[in-house]
């Protein structure tokens, strides 16, 4: 029983250790299916840096999904029918302290008991067996500090026929991964979530984040 009981916290825990990136994102539209074949443009939005290896990457990364939702990436904003600025930044992050619970394993009680005899001459000599159920008996509080970081992303598309701007988007992610490139293709990938509709919603994806 104790071995199966330990077997099922394993399976639990390891069920557990899945990690996930989990991103707040509001993203409105006014663009319809209309918008699959259209040409796009990425620029930054105002104040980001474009000098950078990182923007160089993450802004492929967003080309790169808006390929896959239908759209053709051109590399001249005369050419295009909709600029998507795209920005994004991390904090310095703050520290955050978790209490939890710990479970203790132990005997809770006896379901029964099995006894044996045996008879020697004018004598009994019996040996009783108690048969122990176990569970949690308690538990034992801790808590432990760790730094959390805020990564952010901004997305506005403008119609260049319009001027309007025909898609806004933006994605908070909060986790211990201090910088924002590993988290950059989840963060992208949920604020296109459901493109060209738009979501207001969390949207979690599993990942394989080296931080």
């Amino acid at each position: 029983m104790v071995k199966l009981l330990l077997s099922i916290l394993v399976l639990i825990n390891l069920m557990g250790c899945r990690e996930f990136v989990k991103t707040n994102v509001e993203a409105y539209s006014n663009l319809d299916d209309g918008v699959v074949g259209s040409k796009v443009f990425v620029a930054p939005t105002k104040g980001q840096k474009t000098n950078t290896l990182s923007w160089k990457k993450n802004a492929s990364l967003l080309e790169q999904e808006l390929s896959l939702a239908g759209m053709r990436i051109v590399n001249d904003s005369k050419k295009a029918d909709f600029i998507a600025y795209f920005g994004y930044a991390i904090d310095e992050g703050q520290l955050v302290t978790t209490n939890y619970s710990i479970p203790q394993w132990g005997v809770t009680g006896y379901s029964g008991a099995n006894t044996y005899g045996s008879v020697y001459g004018n004598s009994y000599s019996a040996t009783t067996t108690l048969n122990p159920t176990y569970g949690v008996t308690g538990y034992s509080s801790g808590s432990s500090t760790s730094k959390v970081f805020t990564r952010s992303a901004m997305l506005f598309m403008q119609s260049l026929k319009s001027g309007d701007v025909v898609y806004e988007g933006k994605a908070v992610s909060s986790g211990n991964c201090h910088a924002f490139a590993p988290i950059a293709p989840y963060i992208i990938k949920s604020i296109l979530n459901n493109f060209p509709d738009g979501k207001v919603g969390t949207v979690e994806l599993p990942s394989k984040v080296d931080c």
